[in-house]
């Protein structure tokens, strides 16, 4: 009614028509006819759910009634759901878990998604249903198709999900990278792209068979700020992309992200709104607005702090994309301390209660110092010390929780460090 784009669904449409709750990852408790069974992807010479887990089980696609059930689905919501202006159609997450049957080896998974998106459109179309259709290129379906094309593509609209993605990287300063050699298409035997500029030539790839509508489907919040704990550099990549879809031919962003994306600040977030409205605005010139606006005449010096501390934690280095036991990266860990303390002995003193985002800063130097002591100590081999910090680390997130609920998702970042 106000003219907004609503979005739904995505994973589930292979295994909630087959009666098979997909709301989560965890393992499915529920009985499975054979009828059922048969529908699943055979891998290994067995079908049966992937690992246990619904929404991560692909389907025997070559397969017309099962394509048929999936279709009849997805009719079916879209008729029910009419405010829906984009129906996302995605197979199952998880990678390596397509059916190996000799019906569905004659084809690409890619192929027979095009298939069923064809099949769906023309039921669509006879249910003179308008709705636009989400399909991604994703996992196992970033290899393009070979053989099938959209009859009408003005149906649908492709979505980037490159997951598997660095974010040392932005799409501009891969854009004009040597080209990388692309792995071919082997069926289960994949290893996901790493770098951006692999999956931007993925991309070009799909792009030379669908030159429809596409945006990015992008993760820059939903794991990786974490590995920036100053949220500088990561802010940075996320604002450049965003500025510069328009060169590699997307058209928006949709951010699959954790909702407490905001510790120390909202600076990624308001980069990334920044970048999407205007792709001629510069990040240094956000950031200074940002913290101005954030922390009044002391914005500029948050500013530097906080630019400092992503220099020094490294983002790279915490996304392993350097060794582990280093001695640079432990000479860089070891000069936040310091930092962190002449910063709070200047800014963050006096009672911080009514203002929030001095008191964010105030938990957030605490987090900074048991993190790069931790770290630290990984860097210089001492591996049982830091198993110690680690823990220190934990038991500083549990106790912190109630306080920066609002902004911080602790758990995301235990499962995204603690597992380093």
């Amino acid at each position: 009614k106000r003219g907004l784009m609503l979005h739904a669904v995505g994973h589930s449409w292979t295994c909630e028509p087959f009666g098979i709750r997909g709301i989560d990852w965890s393992q499915s408790r529920e009985p499975i006819d054979e009828e059922t069974r048969s529908c699943f992807a055979m891998i290994d010479g067995k079908r049966g759910l992937w690992h246990g887990i619904g929404i991560n089980t692909n389907l025997c696609y070559s397969r017309s009634d099962v394509r048929d059930r999936v279709t009849d689905a997805i009719v079916s919501y879209c008729r029910d759901n009419p405010a829906v202006s984009y129906l996302h159609f995605w197979l199952a997450d998880d990678s390596n878990n397509h059916c190996e049957c000799e019906a569905c080896r004659a084809k690409r998974p890619s192929d027979w998604y095009l298939t069923m998106l064809n099949e769906l459109d023309a039921k669509l179309t006879v249910e003179n249903l308008p709705t636009r259709i989400v399909f991604l290129m994703y996992v196992d379906t970033i290899w393009p198709p070979v053989e099938t094309e959209l009859r009408h593509p003005d149906r649908f609209v492709l979505g980037m999900a490159p997951i598997t993605r660095s974010y040392s990287k932005t799409f501009l300063e891969e854009q004009t990278a040597e080209p990388k050699i692309l792995q071919p298409y082997v069926r289960n035997k994949l290893t996901m792209p790493t770098s951006v500029k692999e999956n931007l030539q993925y991309l070009a790839l799909w792009q030379e068979r669908f030159r429809g509508d596409s945006f990015d489907f992008d993760y820059h919040l939903m794991w990786d700020h974490v590995r920036d704990p100053g949220y500088y550099e990561s802010a940075r990549v996320l604002h450049s992309d965003m500025a510069n879809l328009d060169k590699i031919g997307l058209n928006g962003m949709v951010s699959c992200q954790i909702q407490r994306a905001a510790f120390p600040t909202g600076l990624p977030l308001y980069a990334m709104a920044a970048g999407l409205w205007d792709k001629t605005s510069r990040f240094e010139d956000v950031a200074h607005d940002y913290f101005r606006s954030a922390f009044g005449e002391d914005g500029p010096a948050v500013q530097t702090y906080l630019k400092t501390l992503s220099a020094l934690f490294d983002p790279p280095y915490l996304r392993h994309e350097k060794p582990t036991v280093d001695p640079e990266a432990a000479a860089r860990l070891a000069k936040i301390p310091a930092v962190v303390e002449a910063f709070r002995r200047t800014y963050l003193t006096g009672d911080l209660t009514k203002d929030p985002a001095r008191r964010a800063l105030a938990y957030h130097a605490d987090y900074c110092l048991i993190l790069a002591d931790w770290l630290r100590l990984r860097a210089e081999g001492r591996e049982e010390a830091a198993k110690g910090r680690a823990e220190a680390f934990r038991a500083f997130l549990n106790r912190t929780e109630p306080a920066l609920a609002e902004i911080f998702d602790p758990w995301n970042a235990w499962i995204t460090l603690g597992t380093m």
